[in-house]
């Protein structure tokens, strides 16, 4: 696939060389000269051009492109602008930073759905860790009030059979699924981790070193597990 990443700072140039380790085509663009000599020898196209000038942008073509990465981490007016080029050009699928609240509305009022706000997830990501005592691993967020979460199994659970621990009456957390680790050998014989769904629990399914859980709940009552 072909996309476009518009500002390579921090952000956009892990986005771009991340894509095209991958084996995506990337077009990266950006106003400074020193950020374009940070990945022009990583990336298929590295362009010096200003994304606010719209006729500049209009002779890329970006609208027959798989997506555009609108990833400016200050520049409120530039991300702004440049997403509203954008639009009025037919691009169709555009992924746009965010870095505030306000930002973050000013994008949905021009009908940007697809919103990166990594300042955001590491600050909740890192809130979580620090709650659950360092068990959270991931999220992902169905609503404003609730996420599925991914947590690894406490020392204290290993050991424990699943159906004799109430999930809803100790932690006030839907259960959905047990993650396991298992160990396999490829096929030149070096062993290799993988992770395996347990989809049926039975009375002997017995929580291990390793695991991880998946639960339906609310941020806050991850603190349960703080001091397991």
């Amino acid at each position: 696939m072909k996309f476009a990443i518009i500002s390579l700072g921090k952000l956009g140039q892990t986005l771009a060389v991340s894509l095209t380790k991958i084996g995506h085509e990337i077009i990266g663009i950006d106003n400074h000269s020193q950020n374009i000599d940070a990945v022009k020898h990583e990336i298929h196209t590295a362009m010096l051009l200003d994304s606010t000038d719209e006729e500049a942008v209009s002779s890329l073509s970006l609208d027959k492109l798989d997506g555009v990465f609108v990833a400016y981490s200050k520049d409120f007016g530039r991300s702004v602008e440049t997403v509203a080029i954008l639009k009025k050009l037919g691009v169709k699928n555009i992924i746009a930073r965010s870095v505030s609240q306000i930002h973050t509305t000013v994008l949905q009022s021009i009908g940007i759905e697809k919103i990166m706000e990594p300042e955001y997830d590491y600050a909740v990501n890192y809130v979580l860790k620090m709650i659950s005592g360092g068990h959270y691993q991931d999220r992902l967020t169905l609503s404003p009030t609730h996420e599925i979460f991914v947590v690894g199994v406490p020392k204290s659970m290993v050991g424990e059979k699943v159906i004799n621990i109430n999930f809803e009456s100790s932690f006030h957390l839907h259960f959905v699924a047990l993650r396991k680790k298992i160990k396999i050998r490829n096929l030149i014989g070096m062993q290799q981790i993988q992770y395996e769904i347990m989809e049926h629990i039975t009375e002997d399914t017995t929580l291990e070193n390793g695991d991880t859980l998946v639960f339906l709940g609310t941020m806050e009552h991850l603190k349960a597990f703080k001091n397991m």
